[in-house]
């Protein structure tokens, strides 16, 4: 059985599907006053479990890509406070890293779930591995980063900063578009 499910950030909306048993009820989360609920598909906030005080807003956030038969069920989360965090599905926080001065804006994983990027309020883009450890500062500008997509081939990012879009290489020192 295939479900269905959301999440939502502020005005942001994410999609998810999710492979279930049983009855088929899932589960969403938000962000409000600093923390994360779990909701039935009814819309019932449920009380027991899935409830973490996150002490931030929280700006963005990408779920972990199912990469072939290997499920990982977790998201990351771009903060107001600097981090980055890894949240499990249940809503109940993994790790948390501070990754840029200012708020951390926008983070989306790769295809295959091996990085991930943000974007900050600092300018600068960051990659990180799986397990949270900083790999390289790609890309740094003097405006904050409001947006940064993968490109298909996962050898590039798209960016959106101040006024403009560039696209960054990430695997050469080809210039910036």
């Amino acid at each position: 059985m295939l479900i269905a499910g959301f999440w939502y950030v502020n005005l942001r909306l994410s999609i998810y599907y999710e492979a279930g048993k049983g009855s088929g009820a899932t589960s969403s989360f938000s962000s409000d006053s600093s923390s994360l609920h779990k909701y039935s598909t009814d819309g019932t906030r449920e009380q027991e479990g899935g409830v973490d005080n996150t002490d931030c807003f929280i700006t963005d956030m990408d779920w972990f890509p199912q990469a072939g038969k290997t499920v990982v069920d977790m998201f990351a989360a771009a903060c107001t406070d600097g981090t980055l965090r890894f949240f499990k599905k249940n809503g109940f926080l993994e790790k948390k890293i501070t990754a840029h001065t200012g708020a951390v804006i926008c983070v989306s994983w790769n295809a295959d779930g091996t990085s991930l990027v943000t974007g900050g309020e600092d300018g600068e883009v960051k990659v990180w591995s799986r397990n949270g450890n900083l790999r390289t500062s790609l890309f740094s500008v003097s405006s904050p980063i409001h947006a940064l997509a993968w490109g298909k081939a996962g050898n590039s990012l798209l960016l959106a900063h101040g006024n403009f879009i560039s696209i960054k290489h990430t695997t050469t020192n080809k210039k910036t578009l």
